[in-house]
């Protein structure tokens, strides 16, 4: 394996021009050591984002480690601290970027650790040089506000869909691929995103909905093998089985105190 080139570039971005929504502040490129470590030690007051080009490594705050790699960004928002370290086997490549202003803080909707296209920051390295590379970089990360912008809604509009389908189908078997299918999205991915919009996992969603329903029907006075069978339980033990974890009590004695 030939010896790497290490390298760290930064560049101020310092024209005078009076960007309110969105301004580059500056703009830097490193190829780590193995093991190298960087700091920001102190809360920032704006968002700073890093693209690893190529490598991997890992990056504390909060309280939290997240592992990144090639293809992947991070960001440190506002107020925010943070370490970041390259791997000792395949250091790091990254670019990063600090920018402020109205817009930027938007961009604290994303992830910690989320997929950003890699020409987005070469196409900003580009105009370092250039006499309008403030116009330029500017108008590169409105295109990355965009893409922000479509990603949440994205994964808004792949939740909604999934709680439409467990409401209209929540009395038939549901599987979780068969959900992904409907979506054409892969499986994993969906469970990963709905529990990450909504705190909790698709099959515990389809248990809150039919446990709400079973309710409405006890109420109603339907029998507790009715309420199973409308409520998408083909077994009666296993929905009192599931009633009772979820609500303290059995369907008979709920049904009792609630008639």
């Amino acid at each position: 394996m030939s010896e790497k080139e290490y390298y760290k570039v930064q560049y101020a971005i310092t024209s005078n021009y009076d960007f309110k929504d969105i301004k580059p502040h500056f703009i830097g490129q490193e190829q780590c050591r193995p093991g190298n470590e960087s700091k920001v030690a102190r809360p920032c007051y704006y968002p700073i984002i890093h693209y690893i080009i190529s490598g991997k490594g890992m990056v504390y705050k909060n309280e939290n480690a997240f592992p990144v790699k090639a293809g992947e960004a991070f960001i440190i928002r506002p107020g925010e601290t943070a370490t970041y370290i390259a791997d000792n086997d395949d250091p790091w490549c990254y670019q990063w970027l600090g920018f402020y202003g109205g817009l930027a803080l938007k961009m604290c909707e994303l992830d910690d650790v989320f997929p950003i296209p890699g020409d987005i920051m070469s196409e900003m390295f580009e105009y370092i040089n250039s006499p309008m590379r403030e116009y330029k970089i500017t108008a590169v990360l409105l295109k990355l506000y965009a893409l922000v912008k479509d990603s949440k809604k994205n994964k808004y509009d792949y939740t909604r869909a999934t709680k439409d389908y467990i409401k209209a189908f929540y009395m038939n078997s549901i599987k979780i691929t068969n959900i992904a299918k409907q979506l054409n999205i892969n499986p994993q991915y969906l469970s990963r995103y709905f529990k990450a919009e909504t705190g909790i996992s698709i099959q515990q969603y389809i248990v809150n909905i039919r446990i709400k329903e079973a309710k409405y029907y006890l109420n109603q006075g339907y029998t507790i093998a009715s309420t199973a069978a409308l409520t998408g339980y083909e077994d009666v033990a296993n929905f009192s089985k599931i009633f009772k974890r979820e609500v303290g009590m059995s369907p008979i004695k709920w049904k009792k105190s609630n008639g």
